[in-house]
């Protein structure tokens, strides 16, 4: 089986999208027993092929299955997004929140998490989140000179004095 998953990743990775999700299904199908990580996956795939709707199903079988480490964090945020691509907003909140219990330190969830509450008109606090993720993982030079300034006032920016 894991060569036929190897396979069916090389093929996602040039481009043979139709082809990997077939084997992946299949694969699924006929040896059910890492199903997490297929369905994970598919989900991959779906989302590549631009099928958000389908993909999501697969997401939630995998984080539902076990999926375990660096695949069930970028599950999180993969069904996250997918939501909210889909204008799913609540649901990609829910989503990312799980995952942020579950991955507290995720500064790519962070992110997403910021774009989500964008869009459910929460524009003061997705820039916050983003200005203090900003300050601390930011390496350039000008942004370090002004990171307490940007600390300050991510927390005051409808403020004027």
């Amino acid at each position: 089986m894991k060569n036929k998953v190897k396979e069916a990743i090389q093929l996602r990775k040039k481009g043979a999208y139709r082809k990997a999700l077939h084997m992946f299904k299949d694969i699924l199908k006929n040896d059910p027993e890492d199903s997490s990580l297929i369905n994970y996956q598919c989900a991959w795939t779906c989302d590549a092929m631009g099928r958000e709707r389908e993909a999501i199903s697969f997401y939630k079988r995998a984080l539902k299955n076990g999926l375990l480490g660096k695949n069930r964090h970028h599950a999180y945020v993969g069904l996250g997004s997918t939501y909210r691509v889909l204008g799913q907003y609540n649901n990609s909140a829910n989503t990312i929140k799980k995952g942020l219990k579950e991955f507290p330190k995720s500064k790519v969830l962070r992110v997403f998490y910021a774009m989500c509450i964008y869009n459910l008109k929460k524009h003061h606090q997705a820039m916050q989140i983003l200005l203090e993720d900003l300050i601390k993982i930011s390496n350039d030079a000008d942004v370090k000179a002004y990171r307490k300034a940007i600390q300050f006032y991510s927390k005051k920016l409808d403020k004027t004095w």
